[in-house]
C-alpha cells in the first residue's frame, strides 16, 4: 500500500530542493573562500621569510667624547652662526643668495618631485573607483533600409589590491624617507650656499685688499724711479740704477693689473651665486669682520643629528631597504579585488532602469611562477643599493669630522702664523726703511733696496692672505657642525 499524500509532504520536498540549492550555493562559496584564505595563508608565510631586518645607520668608526682640536668642544654650539660675523652686508647677500639662487630653486623642485613621489606611492592602498560613460551608433553605410541601432551605458568600476605582506607600504614607505632625504637636502643646500657665499665675500675683500698693497707698491717704486733718476741727474749713481727701477715699477704695474683681473672674477663669482649678471660691481667692503677668537662645536655625536646631509644619507638607508623590502614582497602572489555596476540602454531612463543594470565582483589571486629572473635581478639590484647607502652614509660621515676636526687644527695654526707674519711684516718695513736712508744717504745700492723692498710686500701679502684663510676656516667649521644659519 502506498502512503497516504497530504500537504506536508508535497510541500516538503520542495523546500527540500531549495534548501539544497542553497546548501550548494553555499559550499562553493566556502570551497572559494577556504582556497582564497589557504592562498592567503601561504603568502603570508612566504611573506614572513622575505622580512629585511634593518642594518643601523652608525658610523663603523669611534666617535671620541670631545674633540680633539677643541677647547670649547663640550659646550653648546653656537646657532645662527652667521651673527658671530656681525657684518650687515654680508648678512644681506646671504638673504638674496637664498631668495634668488638657482641651485637653491633646483633643490627645492627636487623636493617637489619627491613629494609627488611619495604620494603616488601610497595612492594604491587605496582603492581605485573609475566612472565610465559609452556611446555607440551603428546604422547601414550604403543607407539601405532599417534604422540605425544608438545604445549608451554607464559604468562604476572598482579594483583594489590587498596589500597582504607589506609590497605597496614598502614602497610607499621608501618614497617617503627619500621625501625626507630631499628636504634635508635642501636644507643643506641652504647652509651650503650660505657658507659658499660668505667665503666668496671674503675672498673678494681679500683681494681687493690685495690690490690696494699693490697699488701702493706701484707707487712706492715710483717713487724709487723719481729717486734714482735724481741721483744719477746728480752724478751719485749710474744709469743702471735707473733702469733698474723702471724696470722695477712695470712688473709691480703688471702685477697690480693681473690682481685687478682677478679682484673682478672674485666679484662676478660673487654675483652668479646672487642671481645676478656678472658685471663686476657689486658693493664690497674694504675690511675683514672681527671674528670670534674661540667657537664652541659641542659634542661629536650631536653632529651625526645637526648635519642635515648626515641625516639625509640615513634616511636613504631607511629607504634602501624598504626597497629591498619592497623588491622581495614582489615575488609573492598578487591579491586583488574588482568590482563593477552599470547599465546600457538606448536612452538614460534604459540606464538607470533595474531591469537593465548588471554587477559583477570578482577576486583574483596571481602567482609570478617564470619571470626570466627579472625579479630576482630586482632583489639583487636593491641588495646592493643598500650596500651603496650604508657605505655612503659612513663616507659622509667621516667626511664631516675630519672637516671639522681640520677646521679646528687650521685655525689654531693660522692664529700663531698669523702673530708670525706680523711680526716679520713689521721687522721687513723696519730693514727697508734703513735701506732706502742708507741708499739716500750716499751709501749701499739700489739692489739691496729692491730686495728688502719685496721681503716688506711678500709679508704683507702672506700676512692678508693669511688673515682672509682664518676666515675660510671659521666657515668650514661651521658648515662642519651644521646647524642653522
Amino acid at each position: 500500500m502506498f502512503p497516504l499524500l497530504n500537504s506536508e509532504t508535497i510541500i516538503m520536498p520542495l523546500t527540500e530542493k531549495r534548501n539544497l540549492v542553497k546548501t550548494k550555493t553555499a559550499k562553493k562559496s566556502i570551497h572559494s573562500f577556504l582556497f582564497l584564505s589557504m592562498g592567503m595563508a601561504i603568502c603570508v608565510v612566504i611573506g614572513c621569510s622575505t622580512n629585511n631586518p634593518q642594518q643601523s645607520a652608525a658610523p663603523d668608526f669611534n666617535i671620541p667624547e670631545n674633540f680633539k682640536n677643541s677647547e670649547l668642544s663640550a659646550q653648546t654650539i653656537q646657532s645662527s652662526w652667521l651673527k658671530t660675523f656681525d657684518d650687515p652686508h654680508l648678512h644681506k647677500l646671504i638673504s638674496e643668495v637664498l631668495t634668488n639662487n638657482l641651485d637653491l630653486q633646483i633643490a627645492a623642485a627636487k623636493v617637489d618631485s619627491a613629494a609627488a613621489a611619495a604620494k603616488q606611492a601610497g595612492a594604491t592602498l587605496k582603492p581605485a573607483v573609475n566612472l565610465g560613460l559609452q556611446g555607440t551608433d551603428r546604422g547601414n553605410v550604403k543607407g539601405a533600409s532599417g534604422d540605425g541601432i544608438s545604445n549608451v551605458g554607464t559604468s562604476l568600476d572598482i579594483s583594489w589590491e590587498l596589500d597582504v605582506w607589506g609590497r605597496i607600504r614598502a614602497g610607499r614607505d621608501a618614497a617617503t624617507e627619500e621625501l625626507q632625504a630631499s628636504s634635508l637636502d635642501y636644507e643643506y643646500a641652504k647652509l651650503s650656499l650660505a657658507a659658499q657665499t660668505a667665503k666668496a665675500y671674503f675672498l673678494a675683500i681679500e683681494t681687493r685688499r690685495q690690490v690696494g698693497l699693490a697699488s701702493d707698491t706701484v707707487a712706492n717704486y715710483a717713487k724709487a724711479v723719481d729717486i734714482a733718476s735724481a741721483f744719477f741727474d746728480e752724478g751719485l749713481v749710474g744709469i743702471q740704477d735707473v733702469h733698474l727701477a723702471k724696470s722695477q715699477r712695470a712688473s709691480a704695474e703688471a702685477s697690480l693689473e693681473n690682481l685687478r683681473a682677478a679682484y673682478a672674477d672674485a666679484l662676478r663669482s660673487l654675483e652668479a651665486l646672487l642671481g645676478r649678471y656678472p658685471s663686476a660691481d657689486i658693493e664690497i667692503t674694504n675690511t675683514l669682520p672681527t671674528l670670534p677668537t674661540t667657537v664652541p662645536a659641542g659634542v661629536p655625536s650631536d653632529v651625526l643629528e645637526r648635519r642635515p646631509d648626515i641625516v639625509a644619507a640615513e634616511r636613504r638607508v631607511a629607504a634602501a631597504f624598504k626597497k629591498t623590502q619592497q623588491a622581495k614582497a614582489a615575488k609573492l602572489p598578487t591579491i586583488s579585488l574588482t568590482s563593477s555596476a552599470g547599465g546600457s540602454g538606448s536612452s538614460l531612463s534604459d540606464i538607470v532602469d533595474p531591469a537593465n543594470m548588471i554587477w559583477n565582483v570578482a577576486t583574483s589571486l596571481m602567482f609570478p611562477i617564470f619571470d626570466g629572473g627579472n625579479l630576482d635581478a630586482q632583489i639583487a639590484s636593491a641588495t646592493a643599493n643598500q650596500k651603496q647607502a650604508l657605505a655612503n652614509y659612513q663616507k659622509t660621515a667621516l667626511s664631516a669630522f675630519v672637516d671639522i676636526e681640520s677646521a679646528l687644527s687650521n685655525e689654531t695654526s693660522l692664529r700663531k702664523q698669523i702673530i708670525n707674519l706680523r711680526s716679520a711684516y713689521d721687522e721687513a718695513a723696519r730693514a727697508e726703511k734703513i735701506g732706502w736712508e742708507t741708499y739716500q744717504g750716499g751709501e749701499g745700492n739700489l739692489l739691496d733696496v729692491q730686495q728688502l723692498q719685496r721681503s716688506t710686500i711678500s709679508a704683507r701679502s702672506a700676512l692678508l692672505n693669511t688673515e682672509h684663510e682664518l676666515f675660510v676656516q671659521r666657515i668650514n667649521l661651521y658648515l662642519g657642525l651644521g646647524g642653522e644659519i
